[in-house]
């Protein structure tokens, strides 16, 4: 995931890696009672479960862009998510949706777009973010668009922000004795390649980028939560406890996650 911009909260991303190295795609994670052998529909991928007048779309690992399989529960993909929320929005015996979320984040590209997805979706059907353990960065876009956001005490929301990450290797190959030539047509082609020095100038134009994206985070959350975009910036990326992120406007209510979809489930039988 190097030089791709991300909405990731990277506290997370060890035991993330440290599950998928044990258990392979197969890791136990919060999505576990959702999976497909419980009664969901998935297809290997992201799955949706009926429950009463309820429709629960379980969203876990890291978030990345296009359609995934296999990957899930240790990774979740934004089409997998939008193709679920469709049907649920089509789905007659559905009337409300809970999005149910564990996820420390992960890539921009699609992020936002499924963020306006699920908002406009909202003007459908009833929408409520459920937080298992985490919804930060990218899973917190996604979160804060429905029109309810419930977190548990010991949860954590927030981290509103991008980040990228370039790994420069040429003075290692130098002292290695490796030489290494780059042949490009385009003067800013592969400009982030690892085995040559970064150019200042480079460096500025991806740092333009990332802010920007930056901006557009914030604006977006700043729309859906109905909050001034000078208070979310003020945040500088920082993730929130439970009683923390609803001070803030990021939550709406502290709650054990299966308590808050047991009172959903009540609303609509």
């Amino acid at each position: 995931m190097l030089n791709r911009p991300l909405a990731l909260d990277g506290r997370h991303t060890a035991e993330i890696r440290s599950a998928l190295t044990a258990y392979g795609p197969h890791a136990p994670l919060a999505s576990g009672p959702f999976d497909e052998a419980d009664g969901g529909w998935g297809y290997g991928g992201v799955p949706l479960q009926v429950s009463g007048g309820v429709g629960i779309i379980p969203i876990s690992g890291i978030l990345l862009s296009g359609p995934g399989g296999w990957l899930y529960p240790m990774a979740s993909f934004y089409e997998d998510i939008r193709a679920r929320l469709d049907e649920a929005v089509e789905d007659d015996r559905i009337k409300a949706i809970a999005l149910w979320i564990d996820s420390p984040g992960g890539v921009v590209s699609q992020c936002f777009e499924l963020a306006d997805h699920i908002y406009h979706a909202g003007s459908r059907k009833p929408v409520v973010a459920i937080v298992y353990d985490c919804a930060c960065s990218a899973a917190y876009a996604l979160a804060s668009a429905a029109e309810a956001v419930t977190v548990p005490r010991s949860g954590t929301v927030g981290s509103v922000g991008v980040i990228m990450i370039h790994a420069e290797y040429s003075a290692a190959l130098e002292r290695a004795g490796i030489r290494t030539t780059v042949f490009r047509y385009g003067a800013h082609k592969a400009e982030l390649q690892e085995v040559e020095p970064l150019s200042a100038e480079a460096a500025a134009r991806e740092q333009a980028d990332i802010d920007a994206l930056g901006e557009q985070f914030v604006t977006l959350v700043a729309r859906n939560r109905g909050l001034n975009a000078d208070a979310i910036r003020a945040t500088q990326a920082e993730t929130c406890l439970g009683d923390r992120a609803v001070t803030l406007g990021l939550a709406d209510a502290v709650l054990p996650p299966h308590d808050a979809l047991a009172d959903l489930i009540a609303r609509f039988p």
